[in-house]
């Protein structure tokens, strides 16, 4: 795993184990070896501006992209690519005076000694839209925003959600703008180019129901308004040194509004949003921003800064690029944050930008780590945790930040506000510290705003902005509606024969078991909220905060494992030899679906099949739904009742040895569509399953590009969420 026995800090000695157990996945090595060069970072008056930030060569990120299975969705090479290469860690950003078989890291990348150097990829830049949230929208009310700028956003949202469930384009207009940062969004928007919704599609539409539920819900509880002129994206450093940086002698007058005393950043994302099936148009951002990190407590950790143009930095994409030249780097100034892989929001809308500019931001107070004399051992790490699961009060000092700024005539500003965000700060840094942070009970609320949903004897009713937001929004309940039709283009495309049907009947039962025990981990109760990341419930244990994020590795690996059991069986990857099997994916989930409504048994959603496993192939189901060309069936089939002779008992043999054969580069259509067969047997079910079986039998490697990492628990040093459930499962 590494070194690390010279870490004497017991919950660093944690982090820095957990790194190596990183949801990644690992693309070919470098056909020319790969060379690992030490940069130095650049530091100015005590703070890193490179603050784990390498550098990659474009030519390389490209490689690495070709690699790797990435979705559909993607049309761009990424400028940054999250990463882990041994014992280091942070972000790797694209540029051309990197030799291809370089990889520049810095010493602030470099957290212990590994003797593995090969690189793993976490995460790569992408664009997502700009949300605003409670936290957020508290502190613009503070410095300025009205009131009726964001009652006027939230209503025309609800509006847009509304229009969104009847409207194609509509839909398809928010879906493309409006891009969560899973990329979901993105997918949705094809399968409406695809006629989904046209079709009114079950799958589909229930899908469409839990965005907007979602959408919903977190409008309501959290005041997570959509920011139109906004993105969300990593940051990284200006390694050509071109943008101004911050100075302390021109922003000392914090309602001076000369724009050529604000420090300068570049941007450049699509314009319009992700279109499907479309190459994006990227556009450079100029002009006034307002930028920030999540969490916000104070008032100085919103930035206004200056978008500008530079020539030099436009092969960067879908990432805020922060100067390194300055008094103190910009990162740092909002909440503390750093380059490694932190999300930044970045809103140019004119109508959000504060009419204070650039409160002074906190200053941090630096808490010494509890450090031992000796070698950590297990013991401590499991002590460590029971200290941390008895006094971490994080979202307790979170909530009383909330409640006092709606309280307090001058809210964040208020001194009892800015402790609790120095309260807050010191309580995230708590797994890494040691050092646990005390809430006073003077600092405690007595009672809380009705937004905040605590029982009635402690409530009062808000007529603060964010109770004007709160009362804006009805409560939305999602129920699945499963009675719509089955798409025809889907059912009437291939003539199936018995033998395909029955595999895939064995392959969905092994989805489904997996699917159920993803729904019961993770405290989620619908098939839907997992294939989306839409989780509209609350989590019996932990925090919301980053499920959506914490949630894609899970669903992406699940995905994976089942695309690749259905690639095997059809012996190709060729759409002649993959469709057929992809077809058979919906046909036998259409039968269950027609038995249960068929028996008249079916009571509640509850008891219906489940209907997400053709869904892994989203976008071939686009495909053949849009083919040209004859069905190969005049009406629809007859729903077989074969499943209820099939015997279960085999089915995780079966499946194994599934999953170890080979993908076979075969020529044409998978021995189980009506015109795939090339002998002549086509009509014959015993020549047809002795060829069925002679694939699932073939014993050679998978392929080196099919395997993806299984899901594992990351343990990220400044994400306290799931940290201590790491933690846990470590000390175990």
């Amino acid at each position: 795993m590494g070194e690390v026995n010279h870490i004497r800090v017991v919950a660093k000695y944690a982090a820095r184990l957990g790194q190596c157990f990183s949801t990644t996945r690992v693309p070919r090595a470098s056909p020319i070896g790969q060379a690992i060069v030490q940069i130095q970072d650049i530091e100015h008056n005590g703070w890193c501006f490179t603050d784990g930030v390498g550098k990659i060569a474009p030519s390389r990120a490209k490689f690495l992209v070709q690699n790797l299975i990435w979705k559909k969705s993607g049309q761009t090479i990424p400028s940054v690519f999250q990463f882990r290469l041994g014992g280091s860690k942070g972000i790797l950003v694209q540029w051309p005076d990197v030799p291809f078989n370089e990889v520049h890291l810095r010493p602030s990348q470099n957290k212990f000694t590994a003797v593995s150097k090969g690189l793993e990829i976490i995460k790569t830049s992408r664009f997502s839209v700009a949300t605003l949230n409670r936290q957020t929208i508290v502190i613009l009310s503070c410095l300025g925003v009205q009131d009726a700028v964001l009652q006027d956003m939230m209503k025309k949202q609800v509006a847009n959600y509304e229009r969104a469930m009847e409207d194609p384009q509509v839909a398809l207009q928010l879906l493309s703008k409006y891009v969560d940062q899973n990329g979901v969004t993105t997918t949705m928007a094809q399968m409406i180019v695809d006629g989904f919704m046209g079709t009114k599609e079950p799958f589909f539409m229930t899908i469409l129901q839990v965005w907007r539920a979602w959408s919903m819900r977190l409008l309501r509880e959290k005041a997570r308004i959509v920011v139109d002129q906004g993105a969300f994206v990593f940051g990284c450093a200006d390694e050509t040194g071109t943008l101004r940086g911050h100075s302390e002698t021109k922003t000392s007058n914090g309602n001076g509004k000369d724009p050529n005393s604000l420090p300068q950043i570049f941007l450049q994302v699509p314009k319009g949003g992700i279109k499907p099936g479309e190459q994006p148009e990227y556009t450079v951002i100029t002009g006034i921003c307002m930028l920030g990190r999540n969490p916000s407590l104070h008032p100085g950790d919103i930035r206004v800064v200056q978008a500008v143009d530079v020539p030099a930095l436009r092969h960067l994409r879908d990432v805020v690029v922060f100067p390194i030249v300055g008094d103190r780097d910009i990162p740092s100034m909002c909440s503390g944050g750093d380059l490694d892989g932190d999300d930044y929001f970045v809103i140019w809308d004119p109508q959000l930008i504060p009419q204070e500019w650039n409160y002074p931001p906190m200053l941090h107070d630096t808490v010494k780590p509890m450090e031992l004399k000796r070698d950590v051992r297990v013991a401590d790490l499991i002590s460590f945790f029971v200290r941390y699961m008895k006094n971490d009060a994080l979202s307790t000092i979170a909530h009383a930040h909330l409640a006092k700024s709606d309280a307090l005539f001058d809210g964040p500003k208020n001194s009892q506000c800015v402790e609790l965000a120095k309260l807050h700060s010191n309580a995230v840094d708590y797994p890494k510290t040691g050092q646990e942070a005390y809430l006073k009970p003077s600092l405690r609320p007595k009672r809380f705003p009705h937004f905040m949903e605590k029982p009635p004897h402690k409530t009062y009713h808000s007529n603060k902005i964010l109770g004007k937001l709160y009362d804006q929004v009805a409560k939305i309940d999602f129920k699945p509606n499963l009675g719509g039709a089955f798409d025809e283009r889907l059912l009437r495309r291939y003539a199936l024969k018995d033998d395909l049907l029955k595999t895939v009947r064995m392959i969905k039962r092994q989805y489904d078991r997996a699917m159920l025990q993803i729904m019961n981990q993770h405290d989620v109760e619908t098939e839907f909220e997992v294939w989306s990341t839409f989780i509209l419930t609350r989590p019996r244990v932990g925090s919301e905060y980053k499920r959506q994020e914490s949630m894609d590795p899970v669903i992406t690996s699940h995905r994976q494992r089942f695309k690749e059991a259905c690639t095997k069986l059809a012996g190709s990857r060729d759409p002649k030899s993959i469709y057929p099997v992809v077809a058979a994916t919906y046909r036998v989930t259409w039968e269950e679906v027609q038995l249960v409504q068929a028996s008249r048994q079916q009571r509640s959603t509850e008891e219906m099949p489940l209907i997400s496993f053709p869904w892994i192939f989203e976008y071939e189901l686009g495909k053949i739904a849009t083919l040209n060309g004859e069905f190969e069936l005049k009406e629809l089939p007859e729903p077989s009742m074969a499943s209820l002779d099939d015997d279960e008992g085999n089915d995780d043999d079966e499946f194994e040895r599934l999953v170890r054969t080979r993908v076979i580069g075969g020529k044409g259509e998978v021995n189980g569509s009506g015109n795939g067969d090339d002998n002549g047997n086509g009509d014959d079910p015993e020549t047809q399953e002795t060829s069925l079986m002679n694939k699932i039998q073939a014993t050679e490697e998978v392929e080196e590009d099919m395997a993806v990492s299984e899901e594992i628990v990351e343990l990220e040093e400044g994400e306290e969420d799931a940290r201590m459930d790491a933690l846990a499962r470590l000390a175990i």
